[in-house]
């Protein structure tokens, strides 16, 4: 997943989510997914995706989300955003994140060996979160290293 906030801002404590989805393998923009928008365990939001395998959702800075990003034939990617926002803050960046889907045709032979040998996949990818001291959103580095790295290894058995 590659992160870029840009400059732009919307209305007081809103902001919104784009990004591109593309395939992990070919890395081509993918068409036709769902994003699904979770606030705890309720879906708030379902969007699908733009051309060129673009989506853009708005979310409120007060809150806690959960964007799942869904096509058939690929596992789903997941992100937490963490908003937070203080009530003083008025403007909030838009952020922007691409995100890449790995096709589950690529594991069924491990899969087919290991049941549980892809649960990887079922875990956040990143963790957004806003950061009071730069009024500004950044992801836990340290996280998403660690999911990389347990990709990595899974990738490494096929």
């Amino acid at each position: 997943m590659f992160i870029t906030v840009s400059s732009m801002s919307q209305d007081i404590r809103s902001f919104t989510l784009t990004g591109v989805v593309s395939d992990k393998t070919d890395q081509k923009p993918i068409e036709d997914y769902i994003v699904d928008v979770y606030q705890g365990n309720k879906i708030i939001h379902t969007v699908s995706s733009g051309k060129k395998g673009k989506f853009s959702v708005d979310v409120f800075g007060s809150s806690q989300y959960t964007i799942e990003i869904f096509k058939e034939g690929y596992y789903p990617k997941r992100a937490i955003f963490i908003t937070n926002v203080p009530e003083k803050i008025k403007k909030l960046s838009d952020l922007e994140f691409d995100a890449e889907l790995i096709r589950t045709e690529d594991y069924k032979d491990l899969e087919a060996v290991d049941i549980f040998s892809t649960s990887i996949f079922d875990f956040p990818y990143v963790i957004f979160e806003y950061d009071k001291s730069s009024e500004d959103f950044y992801y836990r580095k340290a996280y998403t290293d660690h999911i990389k790295d347990q990709y990595e290894s899974i990738a490494d058995l096929r």
